[in-house]
């Protein structure tokens, strides 16, 4: 009997502590070789956490579990493929491969947000100081199906072919990023500024990886951001940390502002500022707070006038100091401790 009920005692404790206070460290996955051989590494090593992100995100919660409009959506993902370049295409269908899911559903996962099925918002942050420039970001999402304190994951990208390696923070099957730096110091960061009509080009989860893995300056990479298709209205956060440069790129459906970094800091939420001239509470935030340190820059991004209460990540690129910083695992995550990682 006081068997039955301290087994029962322990369960109920070990449920309350894994759903209210463990902080579950991100996954943090090596990718070498071929776009096929990352891809096939990547889909086994995620794929118990994609497939109840295909079932409880993607099909449950943005499809609302309508099984048509499921089949719908991915046979349209998978036609859409044919717009990627063809070392992303193969990396998709070796995730597919690698986790035993359709290639629909893969596909589908890496481009919802251009199809425009859901919206975001998010938090950025550039700022230069004496030890060099950071670039900072809080992921502001929903719960990903209840699933988001466990699947934030660190995707380390080392091609064979002479694309840059990077370093890229996303969740299971991405083959895109949210957040992605490269060897050279080049970092971009994703927010959502409207819905997706028509893609017509590459997703852009997948345009910040390609800008990183072939730009190895600022120049370069704005070029590239200037010339992207008409699309999902966005807002890319790029900064070079070996030149000290950084940008706010903000694009309509009209066109793309720019705001260039013209003091000590510059900072985007989900407004296209560059256009109407606008300045943010969180603009005020951030002028009023110190920026010159990990930690003053750490508490910058979990003031609740700039953390959202469905904030999944809050990341940090120290590229002079070769680490990042990103605090996850609990939401809001930004005002929970952060865990350090090299670079390289």
């Amino acid at each position: 009997m006081y068997g039955t009920l301290l087994a029962v005692g322990l369960i109920v404790g070990g449920g309350v502590y894994l759903a209210f206070y463990h902080r579950p460290a991100p996954a943090e996955i090596l990718l070498r070789g071929t776009s096929t051989e990352m891809g096939k590494t990547h889909g086994h090593a995620v794929r118990h956490g994609l497939r109840w992100i295909v079932k409880l995100y993607l099909r449950k919660g943005v499809c609302g579990g309508n099984a048509q409009l499921i089949e719908a959506r991915e046979d349209l993902a998978a036609k859409k493929l044919d717009l990627l370049p063809v070392e992303y295409r193969e990396e998709i269908a070796a995730i597919s491969d690698g986790s035993g899911l359709e290639l629909g559903a893969v596909a589908y996962g890496n481009m919802f947000l251009d199809l425009g099925n859901a919206t975001v918002g998010c938090r950025s942050l550039v700022a230069r100081t004496e030890s060099g420039l950071r670039h900072c970001h809080n992921l502001d999402w929903d719960n990903l199906g209840g699933m988001a304190r466990w699947t934030v994951t660190i995707l380390r990208r080392e091609p064979d072919d002479g694309r840059y390696r990077t370093v890229a923070i996303g969740f299971p099957g991405m083959v895109g990023a949210l957040d992605i730096i490269n060897e050279k110091g080049i970092a971009l960061s994703f927010n959502q500024l409207g819905f997706g009509t028509e893609m017509s080009g590459e997703p852009v989860f997948i345009t910040l990886r390609r800008i990183a893995e072939y730009c190895a300056d600022f120049d370069a990479a704005r070029v590239e951001i200037l010339a992207m298709p008409p699309g999902l209205p966005f807002i890319i956060t790029l900064s070079d940390a070996a030149n000290a440069r950084a940008s706010i790129f903000e694009r309509t459906r009209t066109h793309t502002g720019e705001r260039p970094l013209a003091g000590g800091w510059i900072a985007a939420a989900n407004l296209a500022q560059a256009t109407h001239g606008i300045r943010t509470h969180v603009d005020e935030a951030f002028a009023a707070a110190p920026l010159d340190s990990v930690c003053d820059l750490r508490s910058a991004l979990a003031n609740p006038e700039v953390m959202m209460d469905c904030n999944l990540y809050s990341v940090v690129f120290d590229y002079r100091a070769n680490c990042f910083y990103l605090a996850s695992g609990t939401i809001p995550a930004a005002e929970g401790r952060s865990r350090q990682y090299d670079l390289v």
